[in-house]
């Protein structure tokens, strides 16, 4: 499973104190560990096989050995005994993240029991796929765009371009901005959607009938060409798509989770 839908609820954390935070977790957690089962342990504490293998989650690097990890782990509890003994773990800033901490890994955790049990399949990334092809534009265009700050020259520019004036010859016109260009293929989805909506039913050659207004100023808008929009095939995307199903999902249980809950909230 994806590791970023699996982590959809996490929130952000400093690394440094995220590891001594799984340090407390160990120490709290290795005093039910049978002594057998410790790979290592630091001062009687126990770091057995199910915190190492906890600790390798989301690790990215295949080449880091379990000693290696091991080690890191040591060093870590070490640290968070210390940390423990002076207190730590009774401030409250630690201790609330330390609870923040828990709150994650047990919603995570409930996360991907959740996608293994009713994991998204084929047919619904497929079902996705053609919903998502349905709602896509039919054509890709190529775009003359002037852009000026002056809302009185664009109507000029759009009446002169109207009437076949050569966008090389308007686009040197004083008041014309250096952004102003043809543009690459484009469908409207890409498009600012001011311009989109400007150009979406017009032909080769035509001319938007009035200037559109965006943050960059005003456009004066023509069609040098139109092609039919050829959309990525369903292998291409499919990986894209099932995360995002699976984010849905998520969310839909969350809401319902929520429905059920007694939630009183006094931040205003």
């Amino acid at each position: 499973m994806n590791q970023k839908t699996a982590r959809i609820i996490s929130t952000p954390r400093r690394a440094g104190l995220t590891a001594l935070i799984g340090a407390f977790f160990c120490t709290v957690l290795s005093t039910l560990a049978v002594a057998d089962d410790a790979l290592a342990t630091v001062n009687g504490v126990a770091i057995t096989r199910a915190h190492l293998d906890a600790y390798k989650v989301g690790r990215t690097s295949a080449t880091t050995t379990d000693k290696t990890l091991l080690d890191e782990m040591i060093n870590l509890e070490v640290m968070a005994q210390e940390a423990k003994a002076k207190g730590f773990a009774e401030r409250p800033a630690i201790a609330a993240e330390i609870e923040n901490q828990r709150r994650s890994t047990l919603a995570n955790a409930l996360v991907r029991q959740l996608l293994t049990d009713q994991p998204v399949t084929d047919e619904e990334v497929k079902e996705a796929y053609q919903k998502r092809l349905d709602e896509l534009p039919k054509q890709d265009y190529r775009l003359s765009n002037l852009v000026t700050d002056d809302e009185l020259l664009a109507d000029t520019l759009r009446e002169e371009m109207a009437k076949g004036a050569k966008f090389e010859d308007l686009k040197t016109r004083p008041g014309v901005k250096p952004n102003s260009a043809k543009l690459n293929w484009m469908s409207p989805d890409q498009m600012p959607p001011p311009i989109a909506a400007a150009v979406k039913n017009l032909k080769t050659g035509e001319v938007a009938a009035a200037p559109v207004r965006t943050p960059a100023g005003w456009h004066v808008l023509a069609v040098d060409e139109t092609r039919p929009y050829t959309p990525p095939t369903l292998e291409a995307v499919k990986d894209q798509i099932k995360p995002i199903l699976e984010n849905n999902r998520i969310t839909l249980h969350i809401q319902a989770a929520k429905e059920k809950a007694n939630i009183n909230v006094s931040l205003p």
